[in-house]
């Protein structure tokens, strides 16, 4: 399960900056992340890094990932048993 996790972390940095899902712009701040905040840049230089937006965003890719690959797996053994 290790590729799910490396998955999950390449797909939260990913999505976080694609402009209108990941990006967020209030007042002239601008919020990196989907579902949730992980990264704040202020207009003035500065910037926050919120570890639990990143471990949420980690921790929600990872589940949906696994429940979409223990699906995949559950199909393809029923398909298997039903070809017998």
């Amino acid at each position: 399960m290790k590729y799910i996790l490396i998955l999950s972390i390449v797909c939260v940095l990913g999505i976080s900056f694609i402009p209108g899902i990941g990006i967020r712009i209030e007042g002239g701040s601008t919020f990196l992340g989907f579902p949730a905040d992980w990264l704040s840049l202020y207009k003035n230089g500065g910037f926050s890094f919120l570890w639990l937006g990143l471990i949420f965003n980690i921790a929600f890719f990872y589940l949906m990932f696994w429940l979409l690959n223990s699906a995949m797996i559950s199909f393809k053994n029923s398909s298997k048993s039903l070809e017998k």
